[in-house]
């Protein structure tokens, strides 16, 4: 992979025992399951932006963004909940109590979902009450009872409840750390960061490579708590400022600044999008605090979390996208074949299933395909076999790749076969320059009365013509090994009704411009000489003038003829 360094609009969420990653249209999770196993899935999200044109607007798209990165993610932690916690088919002797079958007797899917929302809500209070109420009301006791009234006089109530409000936010996060739940959680937080780090250094995602990567990013939710404290100061301090004595009036105080938070989340979305996509000194200085507080909410992971972390970025990051950075032509079309090929599944059922779950090993083997073709290695070579008239080949390296335009020859040659034909002894039909043997094995599969001779130079080419003749089931089939150049009474050959051909024709300067994929196929396949017609000129054009090359011309022209 190149070393240049590119940003991505790529963010996550640490989960329970996994985490997801999210892109600029879906996301997907990746989860440790209990069996050890990396569970992936890809999930579509409905968002605003994609439906009104005003969500994507300034101030406006960070109130949109946060109220539904609460809404994603209460789901997806749900969905992680629910998958860490799968039975994994291990007995367990030790009997239940009393209180755990009281509650599966009694905790229906309904009672669950009422007891989550009142978790909510009552979280919600909470963070009103530490953030909102708790602050502003230590500051009046501290100005009352310490200060006289000073803070008041002076308008410094708002950075005395910021401050306050920053020291409650770590302390609190420096306490919910202190539990292994939540630590492990910190930790996938940790490989979160790691892994977007090693992509933006463009580096490839290996366990060694992101490991090495720091766990501190910029672009990041904790970082968004700070900015958004910091901006809280400031505007709250404007308001003072603007209408004085508001802040004395407690109850009014308190809604005014639950009313600027959206317009406070707006500004802070703007400031992290600006960080992550530019390293300067302003977003370096103003990035810092947040940066600081990331070394209580990331911990270095476990190698298996960094696994998640990769598996994770990669489905979101997405085959069509790499292969369109990667300037290959119809991108989604060769992404989904490659998915299908890794998956079993037809591009057209992928459509149906598109939550459809993937392990850790295929979504690895997905993204080495899609690597290798962002290299512009061909697609059917991945593939390893092509549709060709409606019959399926075996396609490698060592064979030129079928193309829609041959068809074109079959088509011609079926015509001739069909009118001239169609009743009396079987056609010879020579199949010259074999390849993958689509061309002569097509003719054989689809015009009974005819036997077909193909000739082949190449020794790779005559093993996957053998295969095809096998996969194709052929019956009036022959393959003869040899240099077309040897002519035909080399090989026994007196006669032929038609003579089928696709001979290399490209010239030496056509060879030098050639499309990225065409020069990974052969060589021997495409180079006609200098002009490109070596292989019409050879067999009517001997500089030998031996006898028996004398012969070689006449069986050719014969042949011609």
């Amino acid at each position: 992979m190149s070393k240049k360094c590119h940003k991505t609009s790529i963010g996550g969420q640490a989960l329970i025992e996994g985490l997801m990653m999210r892109g600029p249209n879906d996301a997907a999770t990746a989860i440790r399951l209990p069996n050890g196993e990396i569970e992936v899935k890809h999930h579509e999200e409905h968002r605003l932006q994609d439906k009104y044109a005003v969500a994507k607007w300034p101030l406006i798209r960070g109130m949109v963004s946060f109220f539904e990165s609460l809404k994603f993610g209460y789901r997806y932690l749900d969905y992680s909940a629910e998958k860490s916690m799968e039975d994994d088919g291990t007995v367990y002797e030790e009997e239940q109590s009393k209180l755990d079958r009281w509650m599966e007797e009694h905790l229906t899917e309904g009672v669950i979902n009422a007891l989550m929302i009142i978790a909510v809500v009552l979280g919600v209070a909470l963070a009103l009450v530490l953030f909102m109420w708790l602050p502003a009301f230590l500051v009046d006791m501290f100005d009352k009872y310490v200060t006289h009234d000073v803070l008041e006089a002076r308008n410094l109530h708002p950075l005395f409840e910021g401050i306050l409000k920053i020291i409650i936010l770590v302390l609190y996060m420096a306490g919910v750390r202190c539990m292994n739940d939540i630590k492990r959680v910190f930790q996938y937080h940790g490989a979160e960061h790691k892994t977007i780090a090693c992509y933006e250094n463009g580096l490839e995602l290996t366990v060694e490579n992101v490991r090495a990567q720091t766990r501190f990013h910029p672009r990041c939710g904790t970082s968004f708590m700070i900015v958004m404290l910091l901006i809280s100061i400031l505007f709250s301090t404007i308001l003072v400022l603007v209408f004085p004595g508001i802040g004395t009036i407690r109850w009014l105080w308190v809604l005014v600044k639950i009313l600027i938070i959206p317009l406070i989340m707006g500004f802070g979305y703007e400031f992290i999008r600006y960080a992550g996509r530019h390293d300067n000194v302003l977003s370096r200085a103003l990035s810092q605090p947040g940066l600081w507080m990331q070394r209580i909410t990331t911990i270095e992971p476990e190698d298996g979390m960094i696994e998640c972390g990769i598996a994770a970025f990669l489905a979101v990051k997405g085959g069509t996208r790499a292969l369109g950075l990667a300037g290959v032509e119809n991108a989604r079309y060769d992404a989904e074949e490659l998915l299908g090929h890794v998956t079993g599944v037809s591009p057209r059922e992928l459509l149906v299933h598109r939550d459809m779950a993937l392990d850790e090993e295929t979504v690895k083997r997905y993204f080495s395909l899609i690597e290798r073709r962002g290299e512009h290695y061909p697609l059917q070579y991945l593939l390893q076999e092509w549709d060709f008239y409606n019959l399926s080949f075996t396609v490698k390296e060592g064979v030129l790749i079928p193309r829609p335009e041959t068809e074109l020859l079959v088509d011609i040659a079926l015509q001739f076969l069909k009118k001239y034909h169609t009743d009396g002894p079987p056609a010879r039909v020579l199949d010259l320059c074999s390849g993958s043997g689509c061309v002569g094995i097509t003719v054989e599969r689809n015009f009974p009365n005819c036997d077909v001779t193909a000739v082949e130079k190449s020794d790779q080419a005559c093993a996957i013509i053998r295969g095809n003749m096998e996969r194709n089931h052929t019956e009036r089939f022959t393959l003869l090994q040899g240099d077309l150049f040897d002519g035909p009474a080399a090989f026994g050959i007196d006669r032929a009704d038609l003579i089928l051909a696709n001979p290399p024709y490209l010239t030496k300067e056509e060879m030098g411009s050639l499309q990225a994929e065409v020069g990974y196929e052969p060589s021997l396949a495409l180079y006609g000489g200098e002009d490109g017609l070596i292989f019409y000129r050879r067999p009517v054009r001997r500089r030998d003038r031996r006898a028996a090359g004398r012969k070689r011309r006449r069986d050719f022209c014969r042949f011609f003829r």
